[in-house]
């Protein structure tokens, strides 16, 4: 898989000099060794190294074959059982910070108390699964919303998109280096 310049939470953020941003830094030791710190925008927002790690991983392996926790099987299920419906390609922020949102999310949420480490915590999500972490394409979340969303999110195929594109640009200077 090769070295990447990951957000890492075990240093204070080489930008602004504030606390880590999360716990991805034990993550990052787990999938990707010897992990470098880099931060970028969101510039130290709570927990945004994971989204960044998310995006970083699903460019570069298959969404498909990718596990976020050691529980993503039970999150993804009772994630499908509360939210049959929500349309997870595209986000509705109303689908997550409204009222009537807030109450059908607070049981889901309350299920991962104890499983998930810092469940709770806030961490930025991207609307459009498509698009990368911007201001525009961002809603904060609880980690465990973050992890439901962006595991249903690769089980569905819908960041399957972002892994095709990061290919397309090396099958092209692979088939130019072959033809050429």
């Amino acid at each position: 898989m090769g070295h990447f310049a990951l957000l890492c939470a075990t240093l204070p953020c080489n930008l602004c000099h504030g606390p880590p941003c999360c716990a991805t830094g034990h993550l990052a030791a787990q999938i990707l060794p010897r992990a470098t710190l880099l931060c970028h925008w969101p510039p130290c927002r709570a927990n945004s190294a994971m989204g960044h790690l998310v995006s970083l991983l699903i460019s570069s392996v298959d969404p498909k074959f990718l596990n976020l926790t050691k529980v993503d099987d039970q999150i993804y299920s009772e994630f499908r059982k509360s939210f049959k419906d929500l349309k997870i390609d595209v986000l509705d922020p109303e689908e997550l910070k409204s009222e009537s949102a807030k109450e059908k999310w607070r049981p889901f949420c309350l299920r991962f108390e104890g499983v998930v480490e810092d469940f709770n915590y806030g961490t930025l999500l991207r609307l459009d699964c498509r698009k990368d972490y911007t201001e525009e394409n961002t809603i904060f979340a609880t980690r465990i919303q973050f992890f439901a969303i962006e595991i249903a999110r690769n089980r569905e195929g819908c960041n399957s998109v972002v892994y095709s594109s990061a290919r397309e640009p090396a099958a092209a200077v692979a088939e130019e280096a072959v033809s050429g």
